[in-house]
């Protein structure tokens, strides 16, 4: 099984997971200046689906791990926080899913990853990513490695570990 977790956005943080090689990897599909560059954003996310399904299979699975789209009406004195390009990620994902087999895909809500992985800086402390997007995405891939894997993955357990 290969993990693959993305936060979609603007700027798409993403990272993964190999079981096997008990591996964490991450990063981020932007431009240079920071500003999503929309068909090569398209093209590196593509890209990026295919390598990750390319080392999966086919021996294994691909699971896609990526962050529920969900419109939040916010109090408009603090802004508006609206990244609509990040429907047009998600359909890519599932696009991609469907055409590859032994590929699936699920959503998380930001609420659960949030509240565990980040509110907390667990990340920060044990020296991961600095990058908000691949904080983001890691954090999608640990809350789903923790709480939804019914028995959780445990392997990975031994990263977390400062000096590792």
């Amino acid at each position: 099984m290969t993990y693959l977790a993305l936060d979609p956005g603007g700027t798409t943080g993403w990272a993964s997971f190999q079981p096997s090689t008990v591996r964490f990897e991450w990063g981020k599909l932007a431009t240079d200046d920071g500003d999503a560059d929309i068909p090569g954003h398209h093209r590196a996310l593509w890209n990026l689906l295919e390598h990750m399904h390319g080392l999966a299979y086919p021996n294994e699975y691909l699971t896609v791990i990526c962050e529920k789209f969900n419109y939040q009406r916010r109090d408009i004195t603090k802004g508006i926080q609206l990244e609509l390009i990040s429907r047009n990620y998600i359909g890519i994902v599932e696009l991609f899913c469907k055409q590859r087999p032994k590929s699936t895909y699920l959503f998380m809500h930001e609420l659960g990853f949030k509240t565990f992985w980040l509110k907390s800086d667990k990340i920060k402390v044990v020296g991961w990513p600095t990058s908000q997007h691949e904080r983001d995405a890691l954090a999608h891939l640990l809350y789903h490695l923790t709480f939804t894997l019914k028995p959780p993955d445990e392997r990975w357990l031994r990263q977390l570990h400062p000096g590792h």
